[in-house]
């Protein structure tokens, strides 16, 4: 997403990093104020039984659109601060099926003080929940 902050050291990241070939290389769309999605479909090697997206891989798609969302619902005059992960809850609700493309997304709910509230979804293709995540981020003091 072109309109919110990159930082050079997200270039490696696991979750959107372009530069990781190891990585899921998530691309976000901005959909409405504070909320974020992106599309995914994972390959064969991502899978925790044979059919199923791997929980852990939910989570990391989840975290990250989240993460999106919190880049794109920050008011302007924090624009371009750094936040970090602090709590985060998850609840799988149905299998994710592999070979399909999944749909997260997140929506930034509050902020309050230097904690940001955050949720998210993981959708199949006929709109259904898969998983859902709630996550309290914090804003972090350096601009860096």
């Amino acid at each position: 997403m072109a309109d919110l902050p990159r930082y050079e050291s997200d270039a490696w990241c696991f979750g959107c990093g372009e530069a990781n070939g190891q990585g899921l290389r998530l691309a976000f769309r901005r959909t409405g104020p504070g909320v974020v999605e992106c599309t995914y479909q994972a390959p064969e090697h991502l899978c925790g039984a044979k059919t199923v997206v791997h929980g852990g891989i939910q989570a990391t798609i989840l975290d990250e659109v989240m993460g999106k969302a919190i880049q794109a619902g920050l008011p302007p005059e924090l624009a371009g601060r750094r936040t970090v992960t602090a709590d985060f809850s998850l609840r799988y609700r149905q299998p994710a099926p592999m070979g399909e493309p999944l749909t997260a997304r997140a929506e930034f709910v509050r902020l309050d003080g230097a904690n940001i509230f955050v949720k998210a979804t993981l959708l199949d293709r006929e709109g259904n929940e898969l998983t859902i995540a709630e996550a309290r981020w914090k804003l972090l003091a350096t601009m860096r």
